[in-house]
């Protein structure tokens, strides 16, 4: 498909400057040609789409190995139902419940990819407030957790981290060679194409010089007597 398509580009420049009447209107140098068939041939479109996702990829994999920081809040959590309660006596009550949840959470989690596990740092602080009802007075409480720490750890298991730090870069070197490989590629299939076509054209030159020089023998070569 590149060299067809290279090709058709090149066989209509040297048309339109070898029959048109002004040669010089439409002209493809080799350095053009080349950086033509770099930017715009399709096996180089998809070579950069290739390289762009490798790229995104390996961005990925670096992201992995940094800490990861979490929010999470409810603010606010209001709630207000009828719930039923089981009276000593062994009756039931319906009482109205009224009451606000405020939490705030805090986390911090990185992954370890020599052993593949995963520190864990959570701090959190809840607030509750309970509206006035018949039977209570209105109350607020707090409830905080200054830092916990927990360590998740796989015993047996595959580690992913440890096997990707290995694969991953080498995966990014192959991409950037084989996009190397194809631009190189396309610039040696654009000069080829574009000697062919010339040589192409200098035969036909020269086959229509010695043509006419057949068709007028005497023309250059009589003498006046």
């Amino acid at each position: 498909m590149k060299k067809a398509w290279l090709t058709g580009i090149l066989a209509f420049a040297f048309a339109v400057w070898g029959f048109s009447q002004e040669p010089e209107t439409f002209r493809l140098t080799l350095e053009e040609v080349v950086e033509l068939a770099q930017s715009d041939a399709p096996s180089v479109q998809l070579a950069k789409t290739r390289l762009s996702n490798f790229y995104w990829q390996f961005q990925s994999f670096r992201a992995d190995y940094k800490p990861v920081i979490g929010v999470e809040a409810i603010l606010p959590n209001l709630n207000r139902s009828i719930q039923s309660i089981t009276l000593p006596s062994g009756g039931v009550s319906f009482i109205q419940q009224s009451f606000m949840n405020n939490n705030l959470g805090l986390s911090l989690r990185q992954d370890i990819g020599l052993t593949g596990g995963t520190v864990i740092l959570n701090s959190g602080i809840n607030r509750l407030d309970v509206f006035a009802n018949e039977l209570n007075p209105r109350a607020t409480s707090f409830l905080s957790n200054p830092v916990s720490i927990s360590l998740i750890q796989p015993i047996l298991g595959y580690n992913a981290l440890k096997w990707n730090k290995i694969t991953e870069p080498l995966r990014y070197k192959e991409a950037k060679q084989a996009y190397s490989e194809n631009m190189e590629l396309a610039a040696y299939t654009g000069v080829q194409l574009f000697f062919d076509i010339l040589i192409a054209q200098l035969n036909v030159e020269a086959a229509t010089q010695e043509k006419n020089q057949r068709r007028y023998p005497l023309r250059d070569f009589q003498r006046p007597v």
